[in-house]
Formats: structure tokens, C-alpha cells, sequence
């Protein structure tokens, strides 16, 4: 079975003793009865083609090492009234250098189950409930050298002894183990990255009527940046809830209500969110197709901005694609005009709902584990503002929503 792009969480045949939980202070006392253990298995990235670099099975992997794991276990019931609801009961990390596995102390009854890609180091010190690890993964920096990634939370029930979660069990090597294994679950765990990503790679200049079609036209970009995006992002989504909010989905992704929008053009001058650009693209009367060029570095990453909706009003809370430069242009009368400093604004996937991609639900505005690759056509001299609607006139977009999830726009903005 191939295991690239997937995170198998497996349970092995170890002794319970190759636990040694004495030196973590997240461990509960042993007279709460820890009778039973999970062991995680996993592969070096690159290993004979086992790999642990993304959960993407086809396309774009980008962006998808994964240098260490965490694995989280939390009272659902096991501990009886000895222990409140969502405590930690043990976790876990290893680091991804060579095949590895990562022996965790449980309790036999209801538990939780919590799997962490690339945590920052110290990320969950101190931290002692399921709530509480989620809160430092909605929180934690974006780091593009690793992005953080996130399961979403299982509830699981456990048996004294061995537990095992492995898909394809007749190939694994618990095929004649099961006696002594409990099997949880025939599936692996989909680990996905907590940012979606954006990108421009490519712009074409193709005026239409009065703005230097069939005439000519000249664009000098400046800077390309996103704006309205959130400084957090929710995981594990919201119980009780079905469709792109809900808890039972390995989704499980929503805005975060206790997140914050940084809203309008305060974003143009943020290393993370804008990128000088100095491309320029010369339209001439023969070009009837317009003039294209190859974008470099138009890149960014951005947190959860989804909906179930389109999101309204756009200029205030969609997460904003933005072009800034200059245009030229020769009128319909022949005279030269320019434009300086203008904007050209694209609302991102906001025109319709999605369809449901492959490992991605149904949605409008931006979702982690997203790729929006955005192919821009300028139509004319922009605006003064960043408002996507000043720019209607002049704006298409055409979706397709594939992996990275990718998906791939092409507006065009006046």
C-alpha cells in the first residue's frame, strides 16, 4: 500500500513498561490506573517512498515536511470523576529522522485523541487540556520551513493492553496480532497544514474598449499583497455542527471566533502579507490576446478566512487579493493617459461556493490546506481603493478546485 503523503498512526505490539512517562509532569499520578498504551508508528520523509511530507496524494506537496510529531491523549470519561473531562492524560514527540515509534500511557475507557505536526518547541509546556492545546494550535506563528499541522480530534475508546488504528490491517504487520490488539479503527490519520496558501503566477494585461485596446497599454507593478486576513485559525471544529464547521470531519476547520480580521490596505506594508514587485507588462495594438508574464515570489500564506457562504460585504471581510501600480494607456482619441498608484483588488473565491474537492469540504473565501492560485488579467486602470467592487467592471474570476488542496482563479480586474 502506498504511504506517501499520508500520516499513519498505528498501534504496535509493545510492553507497556517501554513507556517512561517519570520525567513528564503532564503524566497523572499511577494510581489513576494508566493500564493501557498507544504506540504510534511512522517513516522518515523520503524513505522508499514512505513519506510523511504531506497528506496530499496527488499534485502540489509543497510545504509539507513534517520534522516532528506530537501525539495527544485526553480524558473523555476513562478517568471516571477522578479527573475533569479534556485533561491531559499523556503526550508525546519525536522527531521524524529515522523510522521511529512513540510508545503513549493511556487509560483503558473514553478518550480523546490529538495529532500534532512540526510543533514549535515548547508549544505545549504547561499545557494540560484538550481545549488548551487547541487554543496554542489556532495561535501558533505560521513557519513556513514547518508548517504546523493538525488531526482533527478523535474520540476513541480503549481497551486494557494494546490498542491499534492502522488502515489496509490485512497487509500491516498486525495481520496475526489482533488477538492480543485492539483494532479501533481501520484508517489512517490525515494530518493538514493550518494556513492556506495563495500565489500569482502570472499576469496578463488585456484592456478592453477605451482603456488602450487595440492602441496600447503599459503596466509597472509596485507590489502585490493580501489584505482583510485573520491572525488565527480554529481547529477542531465545533460539536454538534455538520458541514464545513463540524467537529467529525478530518476538516474540522472554521474561523475562529476569538480571531481577529486585520482589515483594509494595513497589510500593504506587512513583510508577511506584501511583496514588492517591479514587473513590468507592455500591451501593443497586435497583442489581440492580450500580454502575459511570469510572477516570481508572489507568494503568501494566510489563516482560515471560510464561510459556508459567500462572504458579505467582500471589501470589509473576504480575504483580499491586491495588485498595486501604475497603468498607461493610449485613449480612444489617441492622447496618452496614466494612472498612478492604482489598486486592483479580487475578493478570493468568494463568487460562488466551491464544489467539495477531494480532501477539502465545500466552501467560499479562503480554508487551510488550500492552494489559490490566482492568474490575474488587467482590464484597465484600476482604482483608488482597494474596494473589489470599484473594480467589478473589469473583474472575472474562473475556479477550479483541485489539491493541495489547489484552488485555481483567474480574475480579471480592471
Amino acid at each position: 500500500m502506498k504511504l506517501q503523503n499520508l500520516l499513519y498512526a498505528t498501534m504496535v505490539a509493545c510492553a507497556f513498561s517501554a513507556c517512561s512517562n517519570d520525567d513528564d509532569p503532564n503524566i497523572p499520578d499511577p494510581a489513576l490506573e494508566m493500564d493501557a498504551s498507544l504506540t504510534a508508528v511512522f517513516s522518515p520523509v523520503g524513505n522508499s517512498g514512505s513519506s510523511l511530507k504531506s497528506i496530499t496524494k496527488a499534485g502540489d506537496d509543497a510545504f509539507g515536511t513534517v520534522s516532528k510529531i506530537g501525539i495527544a491523549v485526553f480524558n473523555n470519561g476513562a478517568m471516571g470523576s477522578a479527573m475533569a473531562q479534556g485533561t491531559l492524560l499523556s503526550y508525546v514527540e519525536k522527531d521524524n529522522q529515522s523510522d521511529t515509534t512513540a510508545c503513549i500511557a493511556a487509560k483503558s475507557g473514553a478518550v480523546k485523541f490529538l495529532v500534532i505536526a512540526n510543533p514549535t518547541t515548547d508549544l505545549f509546556k504547561g499545557v494540560s487540556t484538550l481545549n488548551g492545546f487547541l487554543e496554542k494550535i489556532s495561535d501558533d506563528a505560521i513557519n513556513t520551513n514547518n508548517l504546523l499541522m493538525s488531526s482533527k480530534v478523535y474520540d476513541l475508546t480503549l481497551k486494557a493492553g494494546r490498542n491499534v488504528m492502522v488502515d489496509n490491517l490485512a497487509g500491516s504487520v498486525f495481520k496475526n496480532n489482533t488477538t492480543a490488539d485492539q483494532v479501533l479503527r481501520e484508517e489512517n490519520i490525515k494530518v493538514y497544514r493550518n494556513v492556506a496558501r495563495i500565489e500569482v503566477p502570472s499576469i496578463k494585461v488585456n484592456p478592453r474598449e477605451g482603456f488602450g485596446k487595440g492602441k496600447g497599454a503599459k503596466l509597472t507593478l509596485s507590489k502585490i499583497f493580501v489584505a482583510n486576513v485573520r491572525n488565527g485559525v480554529r481547529v477542531g471544529g465545533i460539536d454538534g455542527t455538520t458541514g464545513l464547521f463540524s467537529a467529525s470531519l478530518n476538516w474540522n476547520s472554521v474561523v475562529d471566533g476569538g480571531s481577529s480580521l486585520i482589515a483594509g490596505s494595513t497589510t500593504e506594508n506587512e513583510v508577511a502579507y506584501s511583496k514588492e514587485n517591479t514587473t513590468v507588462i507592455e500591451y501593443a495594438s497586435g497583442d489581440t490576446d492580450g500580454k502575459s508574464a511570469n510572477i516570481t515570489g508572489a507568494q503568501f500564506f494566510v489563516y482560515d478566512n471560510a464561510s459556508n457562504n459567500i462572504i458579505s460585504p467582500a471589501k470589509n471581510n473576504a480575504t483580499l487579493l491586491v495588485l498595486k501600480g501604475t497603468y498607461s494607456y493610449t485613449t480612444e482619441a489617441g492622447t496618452p493617459a496614466t494612472t498612478s498608484d492604482a489598486y486592483w483588488t479580487v475578493a478570493i473565491n468568494n463568487n460562488e461556493l466551491t464544489a467539495d474537492g477531494k480532501d477539502f469540504p465545500q466552501h467560499c473565501g479562503v480554508l487551510r490546506n488550500v492552494k489559490y492560485v490566482m492568474h490575474v488579467t488587467i482590464t484597465g486602470p484600476g482604482s483608488g481603493t482597494i474596494d473589489p467592487e470599484s473594480n467589478a467592471a473589469s473583474l472575472t474570476s474562473k475556479i477550479e478546485v483541485v489539491n493541495w488542496g489547489e484552488v485555481v482563479l483567474d480574475p480579471s480586474i480592471d
